[in-house]
């Protein structure tokens, strides 16, 4: 946590070598479906368990042990501390202003075209996570 996309990948390199997209982002949302997010109401407005959120911000990595035994809710609450706390976003700053103009032409695969390859995997990933949380939006009320 906290550190940038590509450090991620650079110490997942020997043990996940072709894995596309750090790690921990691939177990948070693995262990989220495994514990059934795609059937829990309000998964993202749920509050955060502060144990979790000052242990993400005081270790230097969590544990596969923590994150296979918290609960699904604060498995979200994770994964959105991981997002947050990336030091260049999943839309790297360099690529803002060509956001901003892109989207309001509504043409986002110029966007996509555009991003790096590891920044393109991580949001492919997380879209077609969310896709899968949409799907079940009668449970899930997303």
């Amino acid at each position: 946590f906290g550190v940038t996309l590509y450090e991620q990948i650079w110490n997942q390199k020997n043990e996940y070598p072709k894995l596309p997209i750090p790690y921990v982002l691939y177990y948070i949302i693995f262990n989220m479906i495994k514990k059934n997010c795609l059937e829990t109401k309000d998964l993202f407005n749920k509050k955060i368990n502060m144990e979790i959120l000052n242990t993400i911000k005081t270790q230097e990595s969590l544990s596969i042990y923590m994150l296979s035994s918290a609960n699904v809710v604060d498995l979200s609450n994770i994964l959105i501390q991981w997002i947050e706390m990336l030091p260049n976003s999943i839309i790297p700053v360099s690529k803002f202003d060509d956001f901003i103009r892109i989207s309001q032409e509504n043409d986002y695969s110029e966007l996509l075209e555009r991003l790096p390859q590891l920044h393109y995997c991580v949001l492919m990933y997380l879209v077609g996570f969310l896709k899968e949380l949409i799907k079940n939006s009668d449970k899930t009320y997303l």
